[in-house]
């Protein structure tokens, strides 16, 4: 491709949305059986695209649940539920495809896909290992998988993805700095209030 378009191998391409829909289409364009190729690659991003938003729908309604049992009694099943939390994700969506969305999703993509996931993740372990237990945790897997994990569950919960989520936020802390986003025309800086919602949004996730 760099030779193609005669540019530096370096700004062939960027990181972000970019590298899926402009780089990836284009390289694949080069290779031999281009269209087998391309239809494989999309039909992966498509699959990929509909097992997360099945994850991300499954949590929210899971928490929902554990809140309000109530609500999923056999007379009200919980579809209506998903269908309400299917809209609002489809809505927080569809701001970003309009012609100003390449920004709400890079904010999105900024704060939340990467810090805000590691204290989660940093939380979510740690609340398993040293408050409700890793031993009694692995009780558990072994009541529901019938098969025994010994110290697995300790050495995995107490002793590595905690420390692991650490040192990859501190590191994502140290190397922070303010979101830009590199278009045709040139660079652009989001505003401050900008990064404030950002941080929000990061915030409230």
């Amino acid at each position: 491709m760099s030779e193609i378009s005669g540019v530096p191998i370096k700004d062939v391409a960027e990181s972000g949305p970019g590298l899926a829909f402009v780089a990836y289409p284009k390289a694949l364009s080069t290779m031999p059986l281009s269209p087998l190729w391309s239809v494989l690659f999309f039909s992966m991003l498509l699959l990929l695209g509909l097992d997360s938003q099945f994850v991300g729908v499954e949590g929210l309604t899971a928490g929902i649940a554990d809140m309000f049992p109530s609500l999923y009694i056999a007379r009200r099943p919980k579809v209506p539920i998903c269908l309400l939390c299917s809209i609002a994700c489809f809505l927080v969506g569809l701001c970003m495809v309009t012609n100003g969305g390449i920004y709400v999703f890079q904010l999105f993509d900024y704060y939340v896909g990467c810090r805000a996931m590691l204290l989660v993740a940093l939380f979510e372990c740690s609340i398993i290992a040293f408050v409700f237990g890793a031993q009694k945790f692995g009780k558990c897997l072994t009541k529901m998988y019938n098969m025994k994990f010994y110290w697995f569950p300790s050495i995995i919960y107490c002793g590595i993805v905690p420390w692991f989520s650490l040192a990859l936020f501190i590191i994502s802390v140290i190397v922070y700095g303010e979101l830009k986003y590199k278009h045709s025309t040139g660079i652009y800086e989001f505003p401050q209030y900008a990064v404030i919602v950002g941080w929000c949004v990061a915030c409230s996730s």
